[in-house]
C-alpha cells in the first residue's frame, strides 16, 4: 500500500478536521466539521453505492468532488463485529513495555501473529476505589488483512484515510452527545443501526465506556420476537436509532406499537451547528442517515484529557508513526537548534573580519596622517618648468589676440552683412556671409581695411541668390596681413 508521508510537524499540515465517511453496503455519507472547540458542520452528502468495486471507487471519488473541499484526509470506521476491544487494569510500566505487551495481548485475542493484527489503546481516567499504582486501558484491535480491505477502496479513490475508527465508537460518542448520563446513574442504553435489510445493535453498559459484541437480525414484520431475544429481559431506558430514514421511521413505529418502547432518532444537527450558507431544514429528513458520518468527524477531533469516551486509530503502525512523529519532532528540533548555532557562528566571524578590516585600514591612514605631519616643508606637487611658464604665457596672449580680433570684427560688421563662416587659417582669416548689396558689401570692406592687420582685403566670390525670399549678395572675403618691407 501506498501511505502518504507524514511532516516533521504533523499538526501544522492542514487546519482543516478530516472528512467523516460512513461506507456502507448501499450508500455512503460524507461529514465534515470546522475547526474549532464547537463543532460546526460545514458540508454533508449522502450517495447511493453499487456492490462493483470500480464503481463504488467512481462513486466516492465523483461525490467527494461535489463536496467542493481540499481537504482529503478521511476518517473511516471498521465494523464493530471486526474489532475486538477490552477494559484491562495493568500495573504502571514505561510507555515501550506497556506497548509490547499489549501487542501481545491482541495477538491472543484474535489468533493471529502480531505482524498480521495492528492495535491502539486509550488510558482510561481510574476509577474512584482503584488502587494507584494500576492504569486502566482501553485496547482495540483487528486483522490488517480486514483494515487493508476496508481502507484500499477509498485510497484508490484519490483520497488518504487518516483515522480509523470503530461503528460502535462512533455512534456512542453520538449518543453522549444527544443524552448526556452519568456513570454513577444506572442505566442501559441501545444504540440500533438501521438499513434496509440489517440492524445492529451496539449496547452500552452500566458505567462502561465502550460498548458489547453487537448482534445482527433481519429487520421483518413483526420484529417484536427478534427484538425481545436481542435486548434480554431488561429493557434499555433509551433506544437511539439511526441509519436511512424510511428504515428508522419503520422500527419506530414497530417498537412503539408492538414493545411500548419509546425511542430518541440520533440527529447530529441537534449537536452541530451550520453555516448561515447551509440549509439546515432541507437536510433534516436524512440526518438519522449521517448519524455515523458526524461521530467519525467527532471522532477525528483531538479529545480532551480527561475524555472517557473511546478515540481509537487503528490505521497499520499507528503507535509506530505516532513515535515516529515525536522523533520527527525532536530531530526537527535538534536540527533548528545546530542551524542557529551555525548561523550565530558564521555572523559572529564575519563581523569579526569586517571589524578587523577597518581596524587595518584606520591604521594605515593614521600612518598616512603622521607621515604628512612629520615633513610639512616637503611640497606636494613639482614646480613648474621655464618651458612650461613660456607656453602657459603664449596661450594667454594668443587668447587675448582671439577675443581683440572678434571685438574689431563685430565693430566692423555694418547693418545689412550677415557673417556666416570666420576661419583662421595661420595668418589668414577667411569670412563668408550675405550683405543685402554691394555698396554694404563694399563698406565692409573698408571697415575691415581699417583694423591695422586686416588692411589687404581680397573678395574671392560674390554672386547673387536668395535669402527669405529676397535678394542677396553671398561673397567670401580673404584678409591677409600687410607685408613688411625688406629693410
Amino acid at each position: 500500500m501506498q501511505w502518504q508521508a507524514l511532516s516533521i510537524f504533523p499538526n501544522w499540515r492542514s487546519r482543516q478536521t478530516p472528512l467523516g465517511l460512513d461506507l456502507g453496503t448501499h450508500s455512503l455519507a460524507w461529514f465534515q466539521l470546522t475547526p474549532g472547540a464547537q463543532p460546526v458542520m460545514q458540508c454533508c452528502l449522502l450517495a447511493p453505492l453499487t456492490d462493483d468495486a470500480d464503481e463504488r471507487r467512481a462513486t466516492i471519488h465523483e461525490s467527494w468532488r461535489r463536496l467542493g473541499v481540499s481537504q482529503r484526509h478521511v476518517a473511516l470506521a471498521l465494523p464493530a463485529h471486526q474489532v475486538r476491544y477490552q477494559i484491562l487494569s495493568l500495573p504502571r510500566m514505561p510507555e515501550h513495555d506497556l506497548d509490547a505487551m499489549l501487542l501481545n495481548e491482541a495477538a491472543q485475542q484474535l489468533a493471529l501473529a502480531p505482524h498480521e493484527i495492528s492495535f491502539d489503546y486509550q488510558r482510561l481516567p481510574p476509577d474512584t476505589d482503584a488502587n494507584h499504582d494500576e492504569i486502566r486501558v482501553l485496547l482495540c484491535a483487528a486483522s490488517l488483512q480486514e483494515i487493508h480491505q476496508r481502507i484500499d477502496l477509498v485510497e484508490q479513490a484519490g483520497l488518504c484515510v487518516s483515522h480509523l475508527d470503530v461503528e460502535s465508537f462512533a455512534l456512542l460518542r453520538i449518543g453522549a452527545y444527544l443524552a448526556p448520563w452519568s456513570e454513577n446513574v444506572l442505566q442501559r442504553r441501545v444504540m440500533l443501526q438501521v438499513s434496509d435489510h440489517t440492524c445492529n445493535a451496539h449496547f452500552i453498559p452500566v458505567g462502561a465506556v465502550l460498548p458489547e459484541s453487537p448482534a445482527r437480525m433481519f429487520d421483518h414484520q413483526p420484529a417484536s420476537a427478534p427484538l425481545l431475544s436481542l435486548l434480554g429481559a431488561t429493557m434499555p431506558d433509551l433506544i437511539l436509532l439511526a441509519g436511512m430514514r424510511q428504515p428508522v421511521e419503520r422500527l419506530s413505529q414497530q417498537l412503539q406499537s408492538h414493545l411500548g418502547l419509546a425511542t430518541t432518532v440520533a440527529d447530529p444537527f441537534a449537536i452541530c451547528a451550520c453555516l448561515p450558507e447551509v440549509d439546515r431544514e432541507a437536510l433534516l429528513p436524512d440526518a438519522p442517515a449521517l448519524a455515523l458520518a458526524c461521530g467519525l468527524a467527532l471522532g477525528a477531533r483531538q479529545p480532551s484529557v480527561d475524555s472517557w469516551l473511546p478515540w481509537i486509530n487503528l490505521l497499520p503502525l499507528h503507535a509506530t508513526r505516532r513515535q515516529a512523529h515525536r522523533r520527527r519532532f525532536i530531530t526537527g528540533l535538534a536540527l533548528c537548534l545546530v542551524l542557529s548555532s551555525a548561523l550565530c557562528c558564521a555572523s559572529y566571524e564575519w563581523l569579526t573580519h569586517q571589524l578587523r578590516a577597518e581596524e587595518q585600514s584606520n591604521l594605515q591612514l593614521k600612518q598616512q596622517i603622521d607621515a604628512l605631519k612629520i615633513a610639512p616643508w616637503l611640497p606636494l606637487d613639482p614646480p613648474p618648468s621655464q618651458a612650461d611658464l613660456s607656453w602657459i604665457a603664449q596661450w594667454l596672449e594668443q587668447r587675448g589676440h582671439a577675443a581683440v580680433v572678434l571685438d574689431q570684427l563685430a565693430q566692423a560688421t555694418p547693418s545689412g552683412v550677415a557673417l556666416t563662416r570666420f576661419k583662421q587659417e595661420g595668418e589668414r582669416y577667411i569670412l563668408s556671409g550675405h550683405a543685402l548689396s554691394s555698396d554694404v558689401l563694399q563698406r565692409f570692406e573698408q571697415n575691415l581695411r581699417q583694423i591695422a592687420e586686416w588692411r589687404h582685403i581680397e573678395r574671392q566670390s560674390a554672386r547673387s541668390s536668395m535669402m527669405n525670399q529676397r535678394p542677396v549678395l553671398s561673397f567670401t572675403l580673404q584678409a591677409l596681413p600687410l607685408v613688411k618691407a625688406a629693410p
